[in-house]
């Protein structure tokens, strides 16, 4: 186990839990991740609002 070198390595280390993960990773890979994350979670909520404005629409028009 290496001592965090910073305050936010510390930070990342206690908010993952998973030492071992970010000792691998990095902070960049770490960064990355959270990184996917949040775009994975956005392109999913733009794909269901555009889902129900095409309902919408579909159902406007019937």
């Amino acid at each position: 186990m290496s001592t965090p070198k910073s305050a936010l390595d510390a930070a990342l280390l206690t908010i993952n839990g998973g030492t071992l993960v970010f000792l691998q990773l990095g902070t960049f890979g770490c960064i990355a991740l959270l990184v996917c994350a949040l775009c994975s979670s956005l392109v999913s909520k733009a794909q269901d609002i555009h889902r129900r404005h095409t309902l919408d629409l579909q159902n406007q028009g019937a």
